[in-house]
This record gives C-alpha cells, sequence and structure tokens, in this order.
C-alpha cells in the first residue's frame, strides 16, 4: 500500500525478537497447548514470539497444518521467501484436513502478492478455484482476489472482493482485515471520506480485540490517508501512536517506518526541532533493521532538518551517506526522498539551476509511482525555480501543471461520492430502485453493484435488455404450453431466473406504454405466464434503469421510485476521469500524470463509452508510456482563445448588421 512518498516499503529481512523476551512456554509443553499459545500471540500481534512457538510445533508435531501456520506467521513477518518455500513443504505432507490445501494455495498467493509476482500469485489462485474450497476458506479466497485485482489497478472489483470477506469473516480479525483492505481500495478510488471512514472503523475493530500488529497496520495507513489530505498535524500524531505500538509489538522495521513518516509530517509542517529526534530514531533503527531503503528516507529528511537549523556539514554527511546507500539500489521512493532533500537545500543557497535540476529528477521518480500529491510538490519547487531564474513562460506552465495534477490529487467527485454513499445504504434495504442518467455514465453497473453489496449478492442477478424486447409479456412471464400457434413448450421467462435474488430493467423507458403494463405486477413480486390462470408469487428486488424516467407511465413510476438515484455525467465529474482511465487501461500501458489532467478537462459527451474507445485508441497507436503528447494527438482540435475571439466578434458584426 503506498499513499505517499513518506512511505517506504522495504521487507523485514528477518524475524526481530527483542532483546531480554522470553517465550512464555507452559510447563507441559504439549501439542495442544502450544497450539493456543501460537494463535493467542499472533491475535495479540506478538508475531516474533508466536513464530518461536510455531518452530517449536514443527519440531513436536511436524505436518501440514503445523507448517502451514508457520507459513503464515512467517509472512506477517514479511519473510516472504521463506513463507513460500514453508508452504511448498506442507503441500507434500499427506496428513492433514482436506480444507488446508485450498488454504495453503490462498496464503502463498498473498506472499507472491507482496513479491509483486502476479503471474505466480495468479496461478495459485487458478489452484484455489479449481479445488473449490469450502466456507471456512471464503474469507480468504475473497481477500486474495481482492489483493489480485489491487495489483491489476482494478479497484472497484478489488472493493466488492473485500466487502464480500468482510461478509465471509468468523473473527474480529479477519473481519478487522478486511476493512482494512476496502479502505485501501477506496483511497485509490479517490474516496478519500469513505477510506478514513473504514480506517476509523478497523481502529476500532483492532482496538476492541486488541490486536496490537493490526491496530498499528491501521493507524500507519490512517495516518498516511492524512498525509495526502494535507493533514499532517494528524498525521504526525498517529504515526507517533503507530510507532509506540510497533515498539511493543516487536517489529522493528514498522517502527522504523512510523518514525520517519511522523518525522516527514514535522518537515512539511516545518516544526525542524520536533522532527530531528524523530528522525534520528528512524534511522537509528534502520541501520539495526539493515534497511538501505528506510536509511536514505530518513537520513534524506535529517539533512533538510540539519539544513534549516544551519547544521550544514551535519546536512552534508546525511545526504553521502543517504548517496552511498542508495548506489547500486534502484527504488524510486529512496531516491526522490534524496533529489528533494537536495533541492530543498539548494532553495536554502538560491542556487535555482541546482533547485531545478534536483526538482525534475524528484519528479520523474513521483511519476514513476503514480504518487500525485509530491508530483505536484515537486512541480511546484520546479515552478519556483524557473521564475527566479526569470523564466516566465516556463514557470507558468509548471504552476498551472502542478495546480492541474494536486486538483487529480484531492477528493474524488462530491456528485458521485454522494450517489455511491447513498447507493450503498440502499444496497442493504429491499426498496424497489430508479437509477436515473444520460447514455453510458455507468447506470447499469451501479445497479450490479447495489447487488453486490446486498443480502441477495448470492442469489441470481438477471439484466434485462428492455429495448429489445418483442413480445414483452411472453419474454418476461414466460407462456404455457400451446398458449399460442407454435407455442409447442412451455417457457420459464426472464423474472423467474430472478426468482430469489435481483431483476435488472436496463432502459426500461424505451418500452411502449402497453409493454410497461406488463412490468406492473412484476414489481409487486407477482408473474402470470401467457395462457396460464396461475399467478405466482416471487421473492425479488427490481432495479430500473433510464434515461429520461418522464417517459414512464404513471403507475410504473410510481412503484420503481421507491428509491431514486440520479448518475452525474462525467463533464460534471471530471475527478473520477483519472481513476476510470486507469481502470480502462487495465495494465496494457503507463499515462503520465499530464495525460491524465489533460484527459479530465476534456467534456466527454459520450461519457463512460466515449473515453473507453478514446483510451483504446490511445493505446493502439502508441507505444510505451502514454504522455500529454499521445493524449493531445487524439483529441479533436479545440479553436484557440483568439479563434475563439474573433468568432464571437463576428457574430456580434452580424447581429448588429441585420
Amino acid at each position: 500500500m503506498k499513499p505517499g512518498l513518506a512511505i517506504a516499503h522495504a521487507l523485514p529481512a528477518g524475524p526481530l525478537t527483542p532483546a531480554g523476551r522470553e517465550i512464555p512456554f507452559p510447563e507441559r509443553s504439549t501439542v495442544h497447548r502450544l497450539k493456543g499459545l501460537r494463535q493467542e500471540l499472533f491475535k495479540k500481534g506478538r508475531l516474533t514470539e508466536a513464530l518461536e512457538v510455531a518452530e517449536r510445533l514443527m519440531e513436536l508435531a511436524p505436518g501440514r497444518e503445523s507448517a502451514w501456520r508457520l507459513g503464515v506467521v512467517q509472512r506477517e513477518l514479511g519473510q516472504y521467501q521463506e513463507s513460500l518455500k514453508t508452504f511448498r513443504d506442507a503441500l507434500r505432507y499427506a496428513d492433514g484436513p482436506a480444507y488446508v490445501i485450498p488454504e495453503i494455495h490462498l496464503h502463498a498467493a498473498f506472499s507472491w502478492y507482496r513479491l509483486r509476482e502476479f503471474k505466480r500469485m495468479g496461478e495459485c489462485l487458478g489452484r484455489v478455484n479449481q479445488l473449490r474450497p469450502k466456507t471456512r476458506s471464503d474469507h480468504n479466497m475473497h481477500m486474495s482476489f481482492g489483493g489480485y485485482y489491487m495489483s491489476r489497478k482494478a479497484y472497484a472489483e478489488a472493493r466488492a472482493e473485500f466487502e464480500k470477506a468482510e461478509r465471509a469473516a468468523t473473527t474480529s480479525f479477519q473481519r478487522g482485515r478486511a476493512v482494512v483492505n476496502r479502505g485501501v481500495a477506496a483511497y485509490y478510488l479517490r474516496d478519500l471520506p469513505e477510506a478514513g471512514r473504514l480506517l476509523g472503523k478497523a481502529i476500532e475493530i483492532h482496538k476492541r480485540a486488541r490486536h496490537l500488529t493490526e491496530l498499528a497496520n491501521a493507524r500507519f495507513l490512517r495516518a498516511a490517508f492524512y498525509l495526502d489530505e494535507a493533514q499532517f498535524g494528524r498525521a504526525h500524531a498517529m504515526f507517533v501512536r503507530a510507532a509506540r505500538l510497533f515498539q511493543k509489538t516487536g517489529p522493528k522495521e514498522k517502527e522504523a517506518n512510523s518514525w520517519a513518516s511522523a518525522g516527514y509530517a514535522s518537515v512539511m509542517l516545518e516544526d525542524w526541532v520536533a522532527a530531528k529526534p524523530l528522525l534520528d530514531r528512524a534511522a537509528l533503527l534502520a541501520r539495526e533493521c539493515q534497511s538501505r531503503q528506510l536509511s536514505v528516507v530518513a537520513l534524506s529528511l535529517r539533512a533538510q532538518v540539519h539544513a534549516r537549523l544551519d547544521g550544514f556539514r551535519e546536512a552534508s554527511a546525511d545526504l553521502s551517506q543517504a548517496k552511498k546507500a542508495l548506489k547500486g539500489n534502484r527504488h524510486y521512493v529512496s531516491s526522490a526522498h534524496v533529489y528533494r532533500a537536495q533541492a530543498r537545500i539548494a532553495e536554502l543557497f538560491g542556487d535555482w539551476n541546482e533547485m531545478r535540476a534536483y526538482a525534475r529528477k524528484a519528479e520523474r521518480y513521483a511519476m514513476r509511482e503514480d504518487d500525485r500529491p509530491r508530483v505536484a510538490e515537486f512541480r511546484a519547487l520546479r515552478a519556483r525555480a524557473e521564475h527566479e531564474l526569470g523564466r516566465r513562460r516556463a514557470a507558468f506552465h509548471a504552476r498551472k501543471t502542478a495546480a492541474w495534477v494536486a486538483d487529480l490529487a484531492g477528493r474524488g467527485s462530491k456528485l458521485m461520492e454522494a450517489v455511491r454513499h447513498d447507493a450503498t445504504r440502499l444496497a442493504r434495504t429491499e426498496l424497489s430502485l430508479l437509477i436515473t442518467g444520460e447514455s453510458g455514465t455507468g447506470k447499469t453497473g451501479l445497479a450490479q453493484e447495489i447487488h453486490a453489496s446486498s443480502p441477495r449478492a448470492k442469489q441470481p442477478c438477471v439484466i434485462v435488455p428492455c429495448e429489445t424486447l418483442v413480445f414483452a409479456a411472453s419474454d418476461l412471464n414466460g407462456h404455457a404450453e400451446g398458449a399460442w400457434s407454435g407455442a409447442r413448450s412451455r417457457a420459464e421467462g426472464l423474472v423467474r431466473k430472478a426468482a430469489g435474488g435481483t431483476l435488472i430493467l436496463d432502459r426500461v423507458d424505451e418500452m411502449d406504454v402497453d409493454a410497461q403494463r406488463v412490468l406492473l405486477p412484476v414489481v409487486d413480486g407477482r408473474v402470470r405466464a401467457v395462457g396460464s390462470e396461475v399467478e405466482e408469487r416471487l421473492d425479488l428486488r427490481v432495479l430500473a434503469v433510464c434515461r429520461n424516467p418522464e417517459r414512464l407511465i404513471p403507475d410504473l413510476r410510481r412503484r420503481l421510485e421507491g428509491a431514486r438515484l440520479d448518475v452525474p455525467p462525467l463533464r460534471e465529474r471530471a475527478e473520477d476521469i483519472p481513476v476510470l482511465v486507469r481502470s480502462m487501461l487495465d495494465g496494457r500501458a503507463r499515462i503520465t500524470e499530464d495525460a491524465l489532467a489533460l484527459l479530465a478537462q476534456q467534456p466527454w459527451d459520450g461519457n463512460l463509452a466515449e473515453l473507453k474507445g478514446f483510451v483504446d485508441r490511445m493505446v493502439a497507436t502508441s507505444g510505451g508510456t502514454l504522455g500529454i503528447q499521445a493524449a493531445r494527438a487524439g483529441l479533436p482540435q479545440r479553436p484557440t482563445r483568439q479563434v475563439r475571439q474573433a468568432r464571437e466578434l463576428a457574430g456580434m458584426a452580424a447581429a448588429l448588421s441585420t
């Protein structure tokens, strides 16, 4: 998870057991007692101790389940390669319950996900799908598929999977993790209020259950969201609380990351005195953990602090150490921190050429990580340098594009945010629902999301393309044998297929008046086949999608409008365009923030259909990274301001002459 450059991503090198701590083994170390102790330590977040107990269990009772549990603890400690080896060993055992096998593949998939080996992850999930896991595996299966969708940047699908994982959770530990991941997916969908709400909910779950490590992780992520919302004071306080929890539970690398991030928040607040001890602690822990990436981050930030406190010799020493640690280790986040420090120090000395050069380099690394807040920050730095160098045009362009990117980094569309909030609330009800909006705004997709989030999610969801129905009564209700000449067999009809689930009436306003009258009893849950005298009662929920509700007959409209959602057109929610474009790219190509900013300014009168067609053309006709030139090439030529003014003057002259 990477909300910003303040968070360094490094994997722990091995288990970190605090000095002087002893494992409280029972007096009689029976297998049963050790299993209970292992689970208790794991739930409390005391992972290094749980690892020792799991290793003792492997000695006393080697088998499939013992190896599986050991692999899970190793994975939680960040020992991903070791966990994969343990999972492979677990599959070689012949004993153990059958449900463990799909569980092992699911946990192995998560380890591959952490190692960013998405092909291997997909292979593991394919095996799980073939094994058809039992109910107790549902939570892990949905969590793994959610992680897979996250790797493909399909954040809406990931959020749906994590929501299913939350419903399938059997313990507070599982539920809390699912809620955390829902929050992360909501963050990437730029639904920041929902992301914050979910992280707050997860914090409360883990706090009540005293899952200390998970509580610390949730607080760390919540603080990271505060950073991207520019709430640096709240971010600082939350990072410090997370660091103190990690200090209790033992993962020193996570503790170091939290102290470094707290120091970053203090730097953004320009509280240099408060930042120094935090970064000193982070640098010390990073050195103990032998984490290059964290060392680079802490040293780079401390160099800025020393420079601000007039300790230029110490700042120079920190930068030298950071560059030495970075040498031969290609890491975009760490590199961006080094260049940021160099740009900020050059600003203090008034060396505008150096400041511009380092800001440009930092910006490139931030763009590789799709980190919009930092792209905007570095571009604003470059604009300052360009202005001081007297390059007014370049400074104006840098300021303007920095503002574009900063807008993209802000909240998602408030209009769509309100729609999704109402949709989530209405999904839990049994009300019939009318979804309106222009063609191509994603109304049918929203209806499917409502079904997937409702209590009927495991039941059928039938979409009826109303504009294509020929004989609506028969197509919807079915017909009896001999209902008319040629009706040689009984037909079930589309409505019965949705029994117990959801019936989505797509483009219901395209039906003529007589066909709309056929729907009246259907919405009430009554169905009678053509040619039959028997009327059946069905349990189903009706969601209707239309462009113009005025074309519905009053009786039908009153029945469908149990509640109503109006989906705004794309031109009114430009903030959502970057997320939609990335989802449509589906990993086929990278796109720069400038290109996204340009696309977000277009009207897109054809809504999602027009945008998707444009994205597909751009991928087909451009090679490599999609930049602003590739975006401009496919857009229609818009008249310049001078041309528009000339046309307006010509129009005024023509009006006066008449």
